[in-house]
């Protein structure tokens, strides 16, 4: 049983009239639970799956896999109608659920995870590709901190074009702070920062507004 609040003496009175009438004991500060590790500390808690993601590694023997920047190739298609050689369904689908639940932490791979979920009924050579290529990605950012936010917006999209090129622009804006941001403790000099879109009406009006 997890418990939190803001308020430390309202929690301590809540734990101990719960330890009089069920048995149970208070073990501490919360550091580990399904597989999700968390860090305090005076910022906030660092929420994170590494131990998860070496588990992942070790399980489909990819912990001496070459390191790769990006979890899919933006120029292989997968298609479910493919006349490859199919690989073992089982062993497909468990790769895909242990990626799917590294999601919780992991938004960077989310969308390489659904594109092979699409593909678990008759997974072939170049679908257990794609899925290997996010474990090469995630065996090599393990260490990386990654900043993601969920808000409601505050303007209407009318279109995912409109979607796409809002959330693009809070991104700019927040990858702009980062980088004035460690100029400011003389970690890097001045320099541009890639921005990835996927959606083509998105880059078509950040060029031609």
């Amino acid at each position: 049983m997890i418990v939190t609040g803001n308020n430390e003496e309202e929690m301590k009175v809540f734990k101990k009239n719960m330890m009089k009438r069920f048995e149970m004991s208070d073990l501490g500060n919360l550091t580990y639970f399904l597989g999700i590790e968390f860090e305090m500390n005076s910022q906030g808690i660092l929420i994170h799956q590494r131990k998860y993601a070496q588990d992942v590694l070790k399980r489909f023997n990819m912990m001496n896999c070459k390191l790769i920047s990006t979890p899919i190739d933006t120029r292989v298609k997968l298609s479910l109608v493919n006349v490859e050689k199919e690989v073992d369904p089982t062993l497909f689908k468990q790769i895909v659920d242990s990626l799917r639940y590294l999601c919780h932490t992991r938004p960077d791979i989310a969308y390489g995870v659904d594109l092979i979920s699409r593909c678990m009924v008759k997974p072939t050579t170049s679908h257990l590709v794609a899925a290997k290529r996010i474990m090469r990605y995630v065996k090599g950012t393990s260490n990386y901190a990654f900043s993601w936010s969920s808000k409601k917006e505050s303007v209407v999209a009318l279109s995912s074009c409109e979607a796409e090129y809002i959330a693009a622009s809070m991104t700019a804006c927040q990858a702009q702070w980062i980088n004035i941001l460690l100029m400011e403790l003389q970690l890097v000099k001045d320099e541009k920062m890639e921005l990835r879109i996927d959606n083509k009406s998105a880059i078509d009006l950040a060029k031609h507004p």
